[in-house]
């Protein structure tokens, strides 16, 4: 292994502790001093924090081992896709968080940590790009249209992979 490519791999791995970073910045959004209520913002973003953490740490250990040794089992395969899904499903899950709790103060208030949690999705959007290099993942297993529609627009190689599935999916058939 050449020093280049363990500075590639080590620039990869960070890509996918950044989720550490944005996770603690949520945290210090909504706990600021010109927070409202900040204690109301917590618990509407606490679930989210705690979800990346944990996924943060399957995504990095998983990162290790298929980078490192080029292992990428099924079980390997599902821990990603897992870890990417409950991060999909906490976002999710925030939103109707907030939303509820705008409507709660209004109409037209944003919970301060929506930037935060947009950042964090095209942060997971850049470590599926990374990681499918890696590891043969299936989107449609990880995230809802919504969310595989937004990611084909941001991301040009997972587009590109998509449509690749696609015609092998329509080969397959006899299409």
């Amino acid at each position: 292994m050449t020093q280049e490519t363990l500075s590639e791999l080590e620039l990869k791995y960070h890509k996918i502790a950044e989720l550490y970073d944005l996770a603690e910045a949520m945290v210090a959004t909504v706990e600021g001093a010109d927070v409202i209520d900040p204690k109301a913002q917590l618990e509407v973003v606490e679930p989210l924090v705690e979800q990346i953490g944990e996924s943060a740490d399957v995504l990095c250990e998983e990162f290790i081992e298929v980078a490192g040794k080029k292992q990428n089992g099924a079980t390997r395969r599902m821990k990603i896709e897992g870890a990417l899904r409950r991060i999909y499903i906490a976002m999710d899950a925030y939103a109707d968080r907030a939303k509820a709790m705008s409507s709660n103060y209004g109409e037209g208030v944003r919970n301060v940590a929506d930037a935060i949690v947009e950042k964090i999705k095209l942060q997971v959007e850049i470590i599926i790009s990374v990681l499918v290099d890696y590891v043969d993942l299936a989107l449609e297993r990880i995230m809802n249209k919504k969310h595989m529609q937004e990611l084909k627009e941001r991301q040009e190689k997972i587009s590109l992979m998509l449509y690749a599935a696609e015609r092998r999916s329509a080969f397959e058939r006899g299409a």
